[in-house]
């Protein structure tokens, strides 16, 4: 459990089982017992097998990556134990006495701390000089009911929430609709939209599909040929009710490239003129 990475937590139930059987412990028998147990695919095949291998150098330095292992998870415990125990206080239902108990038992159990009941209380007492700190604190509904009840009522006013994923992968679409659903079905609330990727025409159009109901594809379509001056027919009405919608909205856009600090002043700018500041999307 102490190792995050799936294919190294499989390799070394495998070693783990090899060695406590007095089985000689090598390349090709490894590679046959994960090969029975059908994890060898997971791992990676014989070159994800291999890379474990190459990287392990020497043996000398066992212990020491052993507790560099340990510390890890430590830290991951004991921050999940954290973040845990927070979004459980969020709820106005939340047995406060139970919650910190359990974080307190969480944290020893972990060993992220000594397990002395003082030092430990003193990390409970943290969390609630920060959940008081953030007492005045209120939340925007997403407009998506699972996303609010995982953030605890809903994205904090005084938090930034980043989402991460592979390139491709929708989270320019995400972004959207929550624009366009915190806007109309959330609290609502009054949204900035900061483009660093798309330009107007294109994010309009996105807007435009999403409260006109209709394809992106149709969307993008009907805009180019009206901007060339043809009358539309088909899907013209449902383009017009879409773009009249966007208007409607407390959502407003800007456009350009922004580093982190321009982004800041961005912000601070529009401070108490909007609830949300949505950007899309930040590059390393």
């Amino acid at each position: 459990d102490d190792l995050s990475y799936e294919p190294a937590r499989l390799v070394y139930d495998a070693v783990r089982f090899l060695a406590g059987n007095d089985v000689p412990l090598d390349a090709v028998l490894l590679t046959r017992e994960l090969q029975q147990r059908g994890e060898l695919e997971t791992v990676g095949g014989v070159l994800g097998l291999n890379s474990f291998t190459d990287a392990a150098t020497s043996g000398a330095n066992a212990k020491y990556y052993a507790e560099c292992v340990a510390r890890s998870a430590r830290e991951r415990r004991q921050s999940m134990a954290v973040v845990k125990a927070y979004q459980e206080l969020s709820s106005a239902e939340a047995d406060h006495d139970g919650v910190c108990a359990d974080l307190v038992a969480e944290l020893q159990a972990a060993n992220a701390m000594s397990a002395r009941k003082r030092e430990a209380r003193l990390a409970s007492e943290i969390l609630w000089d920060c959940l008081d700190a953030d007492s005045a604190t209120s939340f925007i509904s997403t407009g998506y009911q699972n996303l609010d009840a995982l953030h605890g009522g809903g994205l904090s006013t005084k938090s930034m929430t980043v989402i991460g994923a592979a390139p491709s992968i929708g989270k320019s679409q995400l972004a959207n609709n929550l624009a366009v659903r915190m806007a109309r079905d959330g609290s609502p609330a009054r949204v900035l939209f900061v483009s660093l990727e798309m330009g107007e025409a294109e994010l309009m159009c996105r807007f435009v599909a999403l409260c006109g109901e209709m394809m992106l594809g149709t969307a993008k379509t009907i805009f180019h040929k009206r901007a060339h001056g043809h009358t539309i027919q088909k899907y013209g009405w449902q383009f017009e009710q879409g773009a009249k919608r966007v208007n409607e909205l407390p959502l407003r856009m800007t456009f350009g490239s922004l580093d982190a600090d321009g982004l800041r002043e961005l912000a601070a700018r529009y401070s108490g003129r909007f609830d949300v500041m949505i950007v899309d999307y930040l590059r390393r």
